[in-house]
């Protein structure tokens, strides 16, 4: 299984890069840090999951999540937020979002998600 890592946040980026991933079922992980160079990744890398920002410059988490839907490719896409509104919670579940996690997220909790997901696929 792929993973793709979207969020402008170096830090964060960095963090979710260094869980470790097989653990998950995850066998490649790749990295954007706007939802613009997503797009493009999508299209070449083909992930099944991606975890992304919901708020960044350009294209964010909700949009990107509104793209992969209406797209031929289909993918659990997990929003990782530090916005727990419900407005933002409620486009997420009509965009067909996996799961909406807050910053600051447990690892375990990721990682679980993230196992979810794979079971699901």
């Amino acid at each position: 299984m792929k993973l793709l890592i979207v969020d402008d946040e170096m830090i964060i980026r960095q963090g979710l890069m260094a869980l470790p991933w097989e653990k998950a079922g995850i066998t490649k992980t790749k990295v954007a840090d706007n939802g613009v160079d997503a797009l493009k990744l999508i299209s070449d890398y083909h992930p099944d999951i991606i975890i992304t920002d919901i708020r960044m410059p350009g294209v964010d988490g909700l949009q990107l999540a509104r793209e992969i839907a209406s797209g031929e490719r289909s993918c659990k896409l997990i929003l990782l937020s530090g916005y727990g509104t419900f407005e933002y919670a409620k486009q997420a579940i009509n965009t067909g979002v996996f799961d909406y996690l807050l910053k600051p997220s447990n690892p375990d909790e990721i990682l679980e998600t993230v196992r979810r997901a794979v079971k699901e696929l």
